[in-house]
């Protein structure tokens, strides 16, 4: 567990950096797992229980640790709190509705779950003093580094929505940064090893993007096509972000 944690850390850690944000792709890496260490978990694991895939909730302790933490450190601490506590709920889901379409707060009651299920306390007790002391020099340097970037994610004149959207576009691209070094990871893979280089599968896909356009025989497969030329043409205009409208069934994937 200590080694998938270490892995995981330092790849999320140098996913992240790319948006500024190392310190917080590490601490990510380090507590994805946390409820891992709980004893409820470890029996699990063992087959020393009779749960059941599922049945012992590990992705809440971490969520909970970081969110009450980080709370209870400064008045700025909440929005940063609840970015990396979504991220680290979310894991083996997707990213949470917060707000269901209900109107309920999903995340405070996931934030709140109680700890006989979440068994936080007892991974607090559990963990090895030296990941716990990398934790803790983390939690601030994760919080300043968000309050820094999220300076930067929306702009002077943004309407709510479009706010909402960036800042929303900004959470997927730091979980995006977790999962894939979990999964990569867990693989039994390296970020440097074992993953096929870019160019080759590049080369692949437009191959086969190209038999794609030229074998379209339906009017809606050749207007599928002239989409997806579009898009490509549209990838030499400046960096910058983009909408794109398009009704379903047009080949947006």
């Amino acid at each position: 567990l200590e080694a998938h944690l270490k892995n995981v850390a330092e790849m999320s850690s140098g996913f992240a950096s790319k948006l500024g944000l190392a310190r917080t792709g590490e601490l990510l890496g380090y507590l994805h797992d946390f409820g891992k260490y709980s004893e409820e978990f470890q029996k699990y694991i063992t087959g020393c229980s009779e749960a059941n895939v599922g049945d012992i909730d590990h992705s809440t302790a971490g969520a909970q640790y970081v969110f009450r933490k980080l709370l209870n450190s400064t008045a700025d601490s909440l929005f940063p709190a609840q970015i990396i506590a979504l991220c680290l709920a979310s894991h083996h889901s997707g990213l949470i509705n917060c707000i269901d379409v209900d109107g309920v707060d999903v995340f405070s009651k996931r934030i709140g779950k109680d700890v006989s299920e979440t068994h936080v306390e007892k991974v607090k007790s559990a963990i090895p003093e030296e990941l716990h002391e990398k934790v803790v020099r983390l939690l601030n340097l994760s919080k300043n580094e968000l309050l820094t970037v999220l300076k930067t994610v929306t702009s002077r004149g943004d309407s709510p929505e479009v706010a909402y959207f960036k800042v929303s576009l900004f959470i997927r691209m730091l979980f995006s940064c977790l999962i894939d070094a979990d999964r990569i990871d867990a693989a039994g893979r390296t970020e440097k090893k074992g993953i096929p280089a870019w160019a080759g599968l590049s080369v692949s896909l437009e191959k086969y993007l190209s038999l794609l356009e030229k074998g379209a025989k339906t009017k809606v497969g050749k207007i599928r096509g002239e989409i997806s030329e579009s898009l490509k043409n549209s990838a030499q205009n400046a960096r910058g972000v983009y909408s794109l409208t398009v009704p379903t069934g047009g080949g947006k994937t």
